[in-house]
């Protein structure tokens, strides 16, 4: 080892095995990183131990531990440097002079202080690794003592101005011979290691110090260097160097560790530095050891130094309610460390830099009134006026300037994440600080003047809240206020204007940023002329038959002209819609109208909405599904908090009370560990409870909004109250709303008695967001959100386009995938031509206002609600429920894919969704047929077409309604054509047969649909348009099979809603269950039966009816084509479906 190799400090154990640490007090602070000497495997001393001269007691013997293999069991986690003090101190250990700390409490105090003393040697002894890459070990390299190091030329002791303490200084120089120096690279290298290895002395001296507990940390403000006192320790000489203790200093220390420690058995004792690290231990000495090192983040603490500046360290979650902080057990940390509790982040450092120290010089320290630092557009971090309030800051900014200390602190919730979140901060700091003045005042100067009205508002008030403070003009008329904008022009107040002028302003402005887009009803209107000629052309029939035979009668089949306009509306849309995307324009997708947006709103700049992210969940898995949607929503909010908003999640948990007590624990343990709030209610039939409704995502939802009102009205009840106990200068603040919250809470879930669980802030802001359990958000939405909800107050809902979120990227997945961004294309297109938007229930911003005007009263319970239970498909109920209102619902494409939703996973999930859909549209319009002596139409259905809904958007409406009708009665047509056209049953000429059907489905929406949206692609200028239009190909056959096979699942579900049958569904999954061929075969059986027995048996029925086994009059000749293709097709599809779409089916896997 040469000059400058690295220091070992001696109280450095042999290495033994790490066993359990030793617990916490009852204060719940940690007592010591680690483990006590007689649980580490150090036994009492042997009756023939040697004298200790010093302790005047038998010493301890450290017995090296290896495992089965002779390897140390403890070099896979102490650091190498520790590894090496600890075997030299075991050539050592024989000698009484160097006792180890330890067990010392049945020695004097005198004995252990001048151990504790002694033991602060160090040895540069070289090992065996050095020795073997430095050649021969040189005997007079090695410096075993040190002194103190003198400045040249000046005969004074380095840091003599400061306490001296444990401030080690650098080996003395070895007698070289003069001559060529070394190269300047080996010197810098050299001069690394010295400054890294007086780094290491003073941080593991300290904390060897603090946990051995002989005085306090900290001092006081006025304390002296001559003061002896816990807080001072009397200073050493000098004179001495590091070997040569004074006396004095440890007859005083002695002197104040007896009175400190009376009465205490257990207190801390110094354990050998370097054994019973555990990871949360290594993690935060490197985090420390980086942040001094290199990032010059942290100031080291050192031994007899005052310092004035804030204290600065690292402090780590070790569980719920306790976090670690390094420097260890430094007294200053103490409120960080509190403050941080409270707020509960995993990780939390406290940073005290130039850079920090010149933003509050030069921005913060100026402005006392300012509250948050403008970095840019996207970034601004809040100022708080003392460390204490961290415990309410904004948690999702992950940091704050903190004026009292001058210091920055910024939190992650995971370890590896705070460093990267630091730097990218600092280089943030360090663009905004060479910006200049000039530039970054344009930032804050909006906060700053907001701020500053918002004092003065405050003080007029309170001198004069009687008068009127009224302008009055010559002749006594009160003149109209006048503002400045931007540019200095002076311009009179909209409000003090004409009302009609305003109305007039308001409707060109309107009509230039948003116009309503004709397209839409144009093509609609061409479509509704297709149904009439396709209708028309079925009377021209029935006319030309009635002219030759005169028979009337037949003109009785017009009572199916209705039904068969019904359920051709969807395909004379889609023949329109497909011409449309391939000769008409398409710039409107690129632009705003009324019920669409593809560019994003201007952002406003003014106070940002308070957003609360909606999450019903119900039973999937905490870690595969709800902790990566969790994980999205808090970078979206983490970018909205630094622009200067706010967003709380509000978990609505309906299955938290149907979990395992260990589940459920650890569900409520990572919300609270995440700042999420969440309500959670009774399963169905406990204590009377009813959870109504076949889809219980309404329901799960009502309960939370009801509860989060009846916070709002105890806490109007309790506000006034607890104003009056203020003082009358005192205005009320977040702070005090907070604690009015908090009793609220408690005396709403205890009117509950004890059948809701909730925790957590759960208010609703005036924006809503309701997503999935697995559904990812961009990290940039609420802002665009919240501006184009406060620019257009006529917009309740903002429903975003949506990609896809695929886990498991088998072809059915990929098929549905490729499916749902097929909608998702179309859709945007027809809401861009100026076709009202859908509201599809999730990845949508909701206006709380206006859903609380759609709030009803249940007459089962009496219980106000605003989604409604009663139906399957809640969200289209509010969507129409609103836009009955006046309220208009609006399609967003400006966020792209970034929106992200889970598909179905199995073939079985997919027939669920897609009957619940058809279930839900069948309640929508009819009653049960039970309920037909009052009328077949609901109630909404008759108030959606009586609405000002445009017309056009109520027959586009209805076109989807009937599409699932469509599909649901494919198969009866089919079968029953096969008998009719079979065996020549005579019919009207006004029949339609199923072959003319079949080729004009095939022709629409597997040849027309697909190449217009191969054409549109390609318009669009949509990147890889070739590639595309490959896939747009491929998933032919998926989607005929796909559509075909589901009609009689369609079927049963739209029959089950009109006789009144319960019908349920099974939770989606949303994680890859993996099976194989004999798990599968009887699911398949389950579910499909009823398909699979009758399709079964139409193959055998068509096989006899066209063969030699039927009488020739009644056979039905195999070349008719017109019969056996649609009925071969659908029978097929109905067959196929449950193994071809089967991904599992096929894995023969034991």
């Amino acid at each position: 080892m040469g000059i400058f190799g690295k220091a070992k400090p001696a109280f450095s154990p042999p290495e033994l095995p790490v066993h359990e640490p030793v617990p916490a007090r009852a204060t719940q602070r940690r007592v010591s990183l680690f483990p006590s000497l007689a649980s580490i495997g150090l036994v009492e001393p042997d009756a023939d131990a040697p004298i200790d001269p010093v302790t005047r007691g038998r010493t301890f013997s450290g017995e090296q531990q290896r495992g089965i293999n002779g390897r140390k069991l403890s070099q896979a986690i102490v650091p190498a440097w520790h590894r090496k003090a600890s075997e030299a101190l075991a050539r050592r250990d024989t000698n009484p002079e160097n006792l180890r700390l330890g067990e010392t409490t049945r020695y004097n105090q005198d004995g252990m202080n001048n151990a504790f003393y002694k033991s602060k040697l160090t040895i540069d002894n070289g090992s065996s690794e050095e020795e073997d890459s430095d050649g021969e070990f040189a005997p007079d390299r090695l410096s075993v003592t040190r002194k103190v190091r003198r400045n040249k030329g000046k005969g004074k002791a380095r840091g003599s101005d400061a306490l001296p303490g444990w401030e080690a200084g650098p080996p003395l120089k070895a007698k070289v011979k003069k001559g060529k120096s070394k190269d300047k690279k080996s010197k810098n290298r050299h001069r690394s290691k010295r400054v890294m290895r007086r780094l290491d002395e003073n941080l593991d001296a300290y904390n060897a110090y603090a946990q051995n507990g002989l005085v306090p940390l900290t001092r006081s403000a006025n304390a002296t260097r001559d003061e002896t006192s816990a807080l001072n320790p009397p200073p050493m000489s000098i004179g001495n160097t590091i070997l040569e203790e004074d006396e004095n200093m440890v007859k005083s220390a002695s002197h104040t560790m007896s009175l400190n420690t009376a009465g205490q058995t257990d207190h801390p004792r110094a354990v050998l530095f370097g054994d019973g690290f555990d990871a949360l231990d290594v993690m935060a000495d490197h985090i420390f050891r980086l942040g001094v090192q290199k990032k010059k983040w942290f100031k080291a603490p050192r031994m007899g130094v005052r310092r004035n500046d804030a204290a600065t360290g690292v402090t780590i979650r070790a569980r719920t309610g306790l976090y670690r902080t390094f420097p260890v057990d430094y007294e200053a940390l103490k409120p960080f460390e509190e403050a941080i509790t409270r707020l509960n982040p995993e990780v939390a450092i406290k940073i005290k830099s130039d850079i920090v120290g010149t933003i509050f010089d030069t921005y913060i320290n100026p402005s006392p009134s300012m509250n948050e630092l403008v970095i840019d557009e996207n970034t601004r971090i809040q100022i708080l006026d003392s460390i204490e309030l961290l415990a309410r800051a904004r948690k999702h900014q992950y940091a704050a300037f903190v004026r009292s200390e001058q210091v920055l602190v910024v939190w992650a919730d995971a370890v590896e994440n705070v460093i990267p979140a630091a730097e990218a901060l600092e280089e943030s700091l360090i663009q905004f600080i060479w910006q200049g003045p000039e530039v970054n005042v344009k930032f804050n100067l909006v906060m700053l003047h907001d701020a500053k009205n918002r004092e003065d508002e405050k003080e007029q008030e309170r001198r004069d809240s009687q008068n009127s403070n009224e302008k009055y003009g010559i002749d006594g008329v009160v003149l109209p206020e006048l503002t400045a904008d931007d540019k200095g022009s002076v311009k009179t107040k909209e409000e003090d204007l004409d009302p009609e002028d305003i109305a007039k302003r308001e409707m060109r402005r309107k009509w230039r940023e948003r116009p309503v887009m004709m397209i839409a009803p144009v093509s609609d209107g061409l479509a509704i002329m297709l149904l009439i000629t396709i209708i028309s052309l079925g009377i021209r029939t029935l006319l030309k038959e009635y002219l030759l035979d005169g028979k009337p009668m037949r003109f009785v089949l017009l009572i199916f002209a209705p039904g068969l306009m019904c359920v051709a509306t969807f395909a004379a849309m889609v023949v329109i819609n497909s011409a449309g995307q391939i000769f008409g324009p398409v710039r409107q997708v690129t632009q705003n109208s009324r019920y669409f947006s593809g560019i994003a709103p201007k952002r406003t700049m003014g106070e940002l909405a308070h957003v609360t992210v909606k999450l019903p969940v119900y039973k999937e898995s905490l870690e595969e599904v709800i902790m990566p949607t969790v994980e999205s929503l808090k970078a979206a909010i983490t970018t909205y908090e630094r622009q200067g908003g706010s967003v709380g999640i509000l978990i609505c948990d309906d299955g938290l009370q149907l979990l395992s007590k260990a589940e459920a624990d650890k569900r409520r343990r990572f919300y609270f560990d995440n700042n999420l709030a969440y309500v959670a209610r009774p399963g169905h039939g406990v204590d009377g409870f009813v959870r109504k409704g076949r889809f219980k995502k309404a329901g799960n939802m009502n309960y939370a909004a009801a509860l989060s009102l009846r916070v709002e009205e105890i806490m109007d009840e309790l506000r006034p109250a607890a104003a009056e106990k203020l003082d009358a200068d005192h205005f009320w603040n977040e702070l005090d709303e907070n604690d009015i919250y908090d009793a609220a809470l408690a005396q709403a879930l205890e009117e509950k008695e004890g059948k809701a669980w909730a925790a957590g802030n759960i208010r609703i802001g005036e924006i809503i967001l309701i997503v999935d359990s697995d559904t990812r958000v961009p990290e940039d939405c609420f802002a665009d959100a919240v501006s184009e909800m406060k620019e257009s107050p006529e917009v309740a809902i903002i429903q975003h386009a949506s990609g896809v979120m695929q886990v498991a990227h088998h072809f059915f997945e990929n098929g549905v995938a490729h499916f749902t961004r097929m909608i998702q294309h179309a859709i945007s297109y027809c809401c861009a031509s100026g076709e009202v938007a859908p509201f599809v229930g999730h990845n949508a911003f909701l206006r709380w206002s206006a859903l609380q005007e759609c709030m009803f009263v249940d007459p089962d319970d009496g219980v106000n609600k605003i989604w409604s239970e009663d139906h399957v498909s809640e969200d289209f109920q509010i969507a129409v429920t609103l836009q009955i209102k006046g309220y208009t619902v609006r399609w967003a494409t400006y966020s792209g894919s970034a929106f992200e939703e889970g598909v179905s996973l199995t073939v079985d999930d997919e027939i669920n969704r897609w009957q619940k859909y058809a279930f839900g549209c069948s309640e929508l319009v009819f009653k049960p047929i039970k309920s037909w002596f009052r009328g077949p139409i609901t109630p909404l259905f008759h108030g959606f077409v009586w609405s000002d809904i445009p017309i056009h958007s109520k027959f586009s409406i209805c076109g989807y309604i009937f599409s699932y009708y469509a599909i649901s009665i494919a198969w009866l047509t089919t079968v029953g054509n096969y008998f009719i056209e079979g065996f020549n049953l005579p019919v009207d000429g006004y029949y339609l047969n199923s072959w003319k059907i079949t080729l004009v489905c095939l022709t629409i929406f597997t040849g027309l649909s697909n190449l217009a949206y191969i054409v549109l692609r390609y318009r669009l200028k949509v990147p890889d348009s070739s590639r595309l239009a490959v896939d747009q190909i491929k998933w032919i056959p998926y989607l005929t099979i796909f559509f075909t096979g589901m009609s009689m699942p369609l079927s049963a579900a739209t029959v089950a809603h009109l006789v009144g049958y319960n019908m349920t569904w099974s939770t989606t999954v949303k994680t890859v269950e993996k099976s194989n061929f004999f798990l599968q075969l009887p699911i398949i059986w389950r579910r499909f039966w009823p398909q699979l027995s009758f399709f079964g048996l139409c193959v055998p029925m068509m096989v006899i009816t066209s063969g030699s086994l039927m009488p020739a009059g009644y056979r039905i000749g195999s070349h008719n084509i017109e019969v056996f293709v649609p009925m071969g097709i659908i029978t097929a599809a109905h067959l196929l479906y449950p193994f071809a779409l089967n991904p599992w089916f096929l894995s023969f896997s034991f």
